[in-house]
């Protein structure tokens, strides 16, 4: 499998808007790992910027105003994680990994500004006490190892101490700098400040020469609200593959106007095409869904690459004024600067709306304003033990590593936990024993209340009820789609309903449902008995089941007494 660590410099993040922009900004550039130095975070501050981030975050504290480093661990990423050690100053953090069954020791380190070798053979000293791996050393550094190339001309920088003191244990630990094995003459730097202008490489990855084989790329890219550009390191173990998984409406598309156009256009043209008279109303309505998912999908992917076209050419901008100051080698030119200025402003402004965006259907707000959220943060705690996928199993004396037979495992553990078993009673015996218990009943006309056709109007009160931010089924269409659309969908909704009650049998792709494996807390993950199956139904579904339950609700304490 490829993963990519970052390391980024992000000069306080204690902004909230600057933190879910940068958060959402690393995200979206599909780092599995990212080490970030300059937090300013406290322990009060964790549980909600975890949140924010969306996957595991381990935390090394310095002030609200200076120093704090962390390691953000994408929920994406399976890997195990078993020792940590934080400096209680906030100037690094060791954590010792298994991913892909390779046991790395993962460090994080933000250098002091001043000339302190001491800081560092302390460092070190605990990496080799503390790691349990081949070493992945990564973050702000605050020295250049090498003068000629990791600095503009012009004076030379001033930890010359620290930076002889990290050579010497780069030797004695065998680490090599990945940047500068993969590109040996290049001059590329970190971090770029005008008046006056200097450039320098301060952040880098130190890796151990046993997986140099292992790194495919270095580089290093653009950052946003911050001095400091992003280091890239990529990494390749062995591989085990995860599925697609399946397509869910992004709900972010209902708020866009070109969209509502055209899924309305989409569903006209439809009914159109497809008479009521001509199609069976299963068909018409599951050919729908998928036409449906189809536009969709299709809009959406022209909606990113307009939004990551214009991101990149804001990116590849900033980057080609930025090579520009370095080569003129002279006092800031300030019409580039103002224009490198102005890029930046652009680019920070493209994903901070982004991120207002995700805020509001996040409902982050809320927690910034120290509203209580129950669902908000009881999430907190299954984004930790939520898994994408599960890359090993016990079953009886062995082990699984392998995705098939974890599968195949799986399959048969629940097969045979809710296989049909014959029963001690017969049929009638059974129905004989619920006509001997003399249970309540409904009246004639309470009857007639509940078998009476469901209505356009019912359906529609259901709807709006539904809680939203809910998982869709496999259809990927969740209860916001119909609560946006309802208008254009109420006909060939209802009229599939009245054929499912014609046939007593629903529509195919009513009938399916995603099943989930969501890990017990606190549990063993290797243990099969250790997972609770979840069904994920459609929403059309759903819709009609509260619709009956609605109308049973109504005479249940006629039914079921109080006790």
């Amino acid at each position: 499998m490829y993963f990519t660590v970052a390391s980024f410099n992000v000069s306080g993040i204690r902004d909230p808007i600057k933190r879910k922009s940068i958060f959402k900004f690393i995200r979206e550039k599909k780092f599995q790992i990212v080490l970030i130095q300059e937090t300013h975070c406290s322990d009060r501050d964790e549980k909600l910027w975890q949140l924010e981030w969306g996957g595991e975050v381990v935390w090394s504290h310095g002030t609200n105003r200076s120093k704090g480093v962390a390691i953000l661990f994408s929920r994406n990423l399976s890997y195990l994680k078993t020792d940590l050690m934080a400096d209680p100053d906030g100037r690094f953090l060791i954590v010792n990994l298994t991913i892909a069954d390779k046991k790395l020791t993962l460090a994080n380190v933000y250098g002091p500004n001043k000339d302190d070798p001491d800081f560092f053979n302390k460092f070190f000293a605990d990496v080799i006490t503390f790691g349990d791996g081949d070493i992945v050393l990564g973050g702000d550094f605050n020295i250049i190892l090498n003068e000629n190339l990791d600095k503009s001309p012009g004076a030379p920088h001033a930890n010359r101490h620290s930076r002889a003191t990290v050579q010497a244990h780069m030797n004695a630990l065998d680490l090599n700098d990945a940047f500068r094995l993969l590109h040996s003459t290049i001059k590329k730097y970190s971090r770029i400040q005008s008046n006056p202008l200097v450039a320098t490489r301060l952040d880098f990855f130190l890796v151990s020469k046993s997986i140099l084989s292992n790194v495919p790329n270095a580089d290093i890219v653009p950052g946003i609200m911050s001095d400091h550009k992003i280091v890239v390191l990529t990494l390749e173990f062995a591989p085990n593959a995860r599925g697609r998984g399946y397509w869910k409406l992004n709900t972010r598309l209902l708020n866009d106007k070109r969209y509502v156009k055209l899924i309305r256009k989409t569903i006209d043209d439809y009914t159109q095409t497809n008479p009521a008279n001509h199609v069976n109303p299963h068909t018409r309505w599951d050919a729908l869904k998928a036409v449906i998912r189809g536009v969709s999908i299709g809009f959406s992917a022209r909606v990113k690459k307009e939004n990551t076209s214009r991101q990149n050419e804001l990116e590849l901008g900033i980057k080609a004024f930025e090579d520009e100051l370095v080569r003129a080698n002279t006092p800031a030119d300030q019409k580039l600067v103002t224009e490198l200025t102005q890029l930046k402003n652009d680019l920070d402004n493209l994903i901070e709306n982004k991120t207002k965006g995700a805020i509001i259907r996040s409902r982050a707000l809320w927690a910034e304003k120290g509203e209580k959220n129950t669902k908000y943060f009881l999430n907190l705690e299954k984004r930790h033990v939520g898994k994408k996928s599960i890359n090993k199993l016990k079953a009886g004396d062995r082990i699984y590593t392998n995705q098939k037979s974890i599968l195949e495992e799986l399959a048969k553990f629940y097969e045979n936990l809710y296989e049909k078993r014959d029963s001690n009673y017969s049929y009638s015996q059974v129905t004989q024993h619920l006509v001997d218990l003399n249970l309540p009943k409904l009246k004639s006309t309470q009857i007639e209340t509940c078998d009476m056709p469901i209505t356009q109007e019912e359906l529609c009160g259901v709807i709006h009820k539904m809680p939203r931010n809910k998982s869709p089924g496999l259809d990927g269409l969740p209860v916001e789609f119909y609560q946006t659309f309802w208008p254009d969908l109420k006909t060939l909704f209802t009229d599939a309903w009245s054929y499912t009650e014609k046939n007593c049998k629903f529509s195919p792709s009513q009938t399916q449902g995603v099943v989930t494996l969501i890990p017990k807390p606190r549990k063993d993950p290797l243990i099969t008995t250790n997972y609770r199956p979840i069904s994920l139904l459609n929403t059309d579904y759903k819709i009609i089941s509260k619709t009956i339950n609605n109308r049973i609700k109504a005479y249940l304490d006629i039914l079921v007494s109080e006790d």
